[in-house]
This record gives structure tokens, sequence and C-alpha cells, in this order.
């Protein structure tokens, strides 16, 4: 049974959906690299926790606008081979209840040798071609309403520079002091592709529909004035390059 506590009477929490522990990530992966786990599909009105039962290594939370807190659970490096389980958390009170009931799932991750293959699950998933990075118009202006969708693929292979770019602290502090959203709030938001429901305002679901389908490999930028999509640009090879792109359409 996924439902685990239903205890711990609290009072001033806020009353919302039952809280349900939801994760994305891949079963198998080679020893040294990247663990991403995605679980911005859970409901949780508490930051999600991660617990790990295998080798001694941090996982990195992260949090993105319109998911719950913490939802993101990185290993950044995970060298030792052998099974990595994850236990994911959920907290919240239940419209009409007064207790805090908990919700948790599991995924496992199997860390193996570089001699090992790995099968890509559940079909192999080949690392599409850059599209080129188009040279920037020198007169390009500065947008009145500067807006961006960064999407990717949280099932789809990602180079080691693309998630230097989506975790890069310096490209968030930009596109935080840069942006406009709407109602005086956040100018930009962080989403997998393969999202089918969004939690946030009108606007940005409209905006998320015209994007989610364009042509342009993943990861990429999306560009706005306002609700209008300027342009569609992929991950460049660096942290570096991927800011002198927003700067174009943002402003110094």
């Amino acid at each position: 049974m996924r439902k685990l506590l239903a205890f711990v009477l609290l009072s001033g929490l806020a009353l919302g959906d039952e809280p349900r522990a939801m994760v994305r990530g891949p079963s198998k992966v080679t020893a040294g690299s990247m663990i991403v786990l995605d679980a911005r599909a859970s409901v949780s009105d508490k930051p999600i926790k991660w617990k790990l039962d295998g080798p001694d290594v941090p996982i990195v939370p992260f949090s993105t606008d319109g998911a719950p807190a913490n939802s993101f659970g990185v290993v950044f490096n995970a060298e030792s081979t052998g099974k990595y389980v994850f236990t994911v958390i959920a907290k919240g009170v239940p419209k009409g209840q007064t207790e805090l009931d908990v919700d948790a799932t599991v995924i496992t991750v199997d860390v193996v040798g570089s001699d090992v293959p790995i099968v890509p699950t559940p079909t192999p998933t080949p690392i599409p071609t850059p599209t080129p990075i188009p040279t920037p118009v020198p007169d390009q202006k500065v947008l009145n309403d500067f807006r961006v969708i960064i999407l990717y693929g949280a099932g789809s292979p990602m180079h080691r520079h693309h998630y230097n770019i989506l975790y890069s602290v310096n490209i968030r502090n930009y596109l935080n002091s840069h942006t406009k959203g709407p109602y005086e709030t956040s100018g930009y938001r962080i989403w997998d592709a393969d999202l089918t429901s969004l939690k946030d305002f009108p606007e940005w679901a409209e905006m998320f529909n015209k994007v989610k389908l364009d042509p342009v490999s993943l990861p990429k930028f999306c560009i706005f004035d306002k609700e209008t999509l300027i342009k569609v640009i992929p991950f460049p090879d660096s942290e570096e390059k991927a800011l002198d792109i927003l700067k174009l359409y943002g402003g110094r």
C-alpha cells in the first residue's frame, strides 16, 4: 500500500489535495554519471523529502516554479556501483481533514561499471544532433516583457553541459532579476516537455501549449515577449553562451 502514515494533529497547515508521491528517473546508469530524479508530479504541501538506501552519496534537492519544493533530487556523481534505492516522501493535509497525511514511493537506480552495457528503458533514445545556435542579431532589441520557458525531457538523454545550464545558479539569478511574469510574479519556468497538466496562471498554460510540440531539440530556451513567442533556441555547449543568448533578449 502506498499510504504510510496518518498522524500528528497539526493546526495552521494549508488544506489541499491528498498527498501523492510520484517520481521518474533512469533505471540504470554507468558509474560516475549524474542521477536526476523528477518528482514534480507529486502533490505535497511540504517540501519533498528524499532518502537513499545505498552508497553514501549526497542527494541535492532543487525546486522549480509550479511544483512542490525540492521535487528534483540529484546525485551529481554516482561513483560507486550498486543499487541506489531512493524513497520519495510527500506530506499534506487533505481537504476536510486535520491530520497530516504522508505518502511515499520508491525508485531503484542500478549503477553499473562502464563495461556493462546499459539497455535503455523502454526503447533506446538517440541523442539528437544539436540544432546550430543562430548567430545573435546585433540590433536585437531587449524585450519589454521578457519571459522564458526552459524545456527539457526528463526521459531524454542530455549531455553534461546541458545539466550545467539547467541547474546553473547564475542563469536562475539572471532570470529572477530580468524577467517579468504576470501579476508581479517570476517571469520564467523550467518544465518537463512531457507535462500533461500545469498548476499555474492561465497565461503560462497557453505559453506552454505553444512550445511543447516545437520541433527544436530538447533541452531549449523558449523566449517570449509577454505571451508572444519570439524565439526557440536549443541549449548551447556552455553556461556562458547560454547567458549571452538570454542577455540578447533580456538585456545586460
